[in-house]
């Protein structure tokens, strides 16, 4: 099943049943996770910020030096791009699936993937994907 007649759940009362925010009128979600969500921001653009006041302009005299900022420019814009894209979308969820349930023995394979009796899917290994 691909996700059809299941029951289209507003924003507000997402919000309602979870730990997430929601803004712009539910185009963006904010896990409750937001403050390491600020951490990996302040992580991320420290350092950066210190190279393009201190490192970068005392390497002015290089003659490659144009391009090195402007790779250093597209760097930080591609990882700030895919860390947000990232906090803020929707993850998805997987349909039920429609397999039997294997018996009790046999829910456990040799690569660490289990059934789930709830979703009867196999779960890979170290996945949560349910509450039970």
């Amino acid at each position: 099943d691909n996700g059809y007649g299941y029951l289209l759940v507003s924003y507000r009362e997402w919000m309602a049943m979870s730990r997430n925010w929601f803004c712009c009128r539910g185009r963006l979600m904010i896990g409750s996770d937001f403050k390491y969500f600020i951490g990996t921001n302040v992580l991320l653009c420290t350092p950066t910020v210190l190279q393009w006041w201190y490192i970068l302009p005392s390497h002015s005299a290089m003659p490659m030096h144009d391009l090195l900022c402007v790779i250093s420019y597209a760097l930080f814009a591609c990882t700030m791009l895919s860390l947000y894209r990232a906090a803020f979308t929707d993850p998805g969820y997987l349909p039920r699936g429609a397999e039997p349930i294997p018996e009790p023995r046999l829910q456990l394979k040799p690569n660490g993937a289990k059934f789930c009796e709830t979703c009867l899917i196999w779960r890979p290994p170290r996945a949560k994907h349910c509450r039970f």
